[in-house]
């Protein structure tokens, strides 16, 4: 019985094997789910109201911050109070990287001069930055109001605008 189990063990490993390959393909279908980036203001900028003396001096400023630069003396200062700064909103794909920049703004409009500085993503721990879970990335920024121009500030009173800009992108 032992030797019968041996020739059928030697027969079965020396006869050739024979095998078979099928090749089969599969097909899938890829869409494009587009959502846009959004950019949403959810608080204006607001500068406190703004006060000129014959006293003021060129160069004098205010700012859209909370609270206004320390050991400023009043005929440096165009406001007393607090402003507001701008907060936007970016809303998208939910974890998308995207870039932004809020870039830098110089305005003249009768004897006052609009600056924000530019602040954007790259200046942040990486090149670009991830919208959260719920696709959203909140950004804030102030400006500042100088006097360039005293007699024509002075001559021009009243309510002033000025404009900025965002910009964003998916990456």
């Amino acid at each position: 019985m032992k030797k019968l189990s041996l020739i059928a063990l030697a027969i079965t490993l020396s006869a050739p094997a024979l095998a078979v390959t099928k090749q089969s393909t599969v097909t899938v279908n890829l869409t494009k789910e587009e959502e846009p980036l959004v950019i949403n203001q959810t608080q204006e900028m607001e500068f406190p109201p703004l006060v000129i003396t014959r006293a003021t001096n060129v160069g004098a400023r205010c700012t859209s911050q909370p609270s206004q630069p320390p050991r400023l003396q009043d005929v440096d200062r165009l406001c007393k109070g607090a402003g507001a700064y701008a907060h936007f909103r970016l809303s998208g794909v939910p974890h998308a990287d995207v870039t932004w920049t809020l870039p830098a703004q110089d305005q003249q409009l009768d004897g006052l001069k609009f600056t924000m500085t530019e602040i954007k993503s790259s200046e942040k721990e990486a090149i670009y930055q991830k919208l959260d879970a719920d696709g959203n990335l909140n950004l804030g920024n102030f400006g500042t109001i100088t006097l360039v121009d005293h007699e024509t500030a002075m001559q021009s009173t009243g309510e002033k605008s000025f404009t900025y800009d965002i910009i964003a992108a998916y990456q």
